[in-house]
C-alpha cells in the first residue's frame, strides 16, 4: 500500500510517504510556513521514492485538534492532491496519531491548546489499540494521570511542566 500522510496542526510540518515496507518522512519545525513548505516537501518525498501522486492508494491528514490555520492547510492540500489524482482521503485525529507513535502501553496524550489549556486523551496502544475516552480540552491542572499509565506524549508536558507533577496527584 502506498500512502501519503501530512499533519500541519502544530508548528511542525510532518509528512510521511509509506511505500510497502519503506517509509520516507519529513518532520521539521516550520513555525507558520506550512503553506509555503508542504507542497515542495511532498514533491521531494514522491521524487525520492520514485512514486507519482497518481500511484498512491490514498492520502491521510491530521484533522486536529490544533492550529485552526494549520488544520485548514492540511485539509485543503490533502483534498486538492486527492482530487487531482482521484484518490481517497482519510482524516485522523492528531492526538490519535501521537498516541500511535508513543509506543505500546497506556498513553496519556497532552497537546498544548494555547490560552492555558491542553487537548487531552487517554489511549491503550498495541494490539488492542483504543482511545479510552473522548478528546477533551481542559486546563492543565485538570489533567489526571490514571493508574497504570506507562507513557506520556505531546507538547503539553513541555508547555506546562506542572502537568508532570500534578498528573501524579
Amino acid at each position: 500500500m502506498k500512502l501519503l500522510a501530512l499533519d500541519t496542526s502544530t508548528t511542525y510540518l510532518s509528512l510521511a510517504l509509506s511505500v510497502g515496507d519503506d517509509t520516507l518522512a519529513f518532520h521539521q519545525c516550520v513555525e507558520q510556513k506550512h503553506a509555503e513548505r508542504t507542497l515542495p516537501e511532498v514533491s521531494r518525498l514522491l521524487a525520492e521514492a520514485g512514486v507519482a501522486l497518481g500511484e498512491l492508494d490514498g492520502i491521510v491528514f491530521g484533522q486536529g485538534p490544533g492550529s485552526f490555520t494549520g488544520l485548514r492547510i492540511a485539509c485543503g492540500i490533502a483534498q486538492g492532491l486527492a482530487y487531482s489524482a482521484d484518490l481517497p482521503v482519510t482524516a485522523i485525529p492528531t492526538l490519535d496519531n501521537l498516541a500511535w507513535q508513543a509506543g505500546e502501553g497506556v498513553v496519556q496524550v497532552c497537546f498544548d491548546a494555547r490560552m492555558q489549556q491542553v487537548y487531552s486523551a487517554l489511549y491503550r496502544t498495541g494490539a488492542d489499540w483504543e482511545r479510552l475516552g473522548p478528546i477533551s480540552v481542559v486546563s492543565p491542572e485538570d489533567v489526571r494521570l490514571p493508574e497504570g499509565a506507562t507513557l506520556l506524549a505531546g507538547d503539553g508536558f513541555d508547555s506546562y511542566p506542572q502537568l508532570l507533577a500534578d498528573a501524579r496527584r
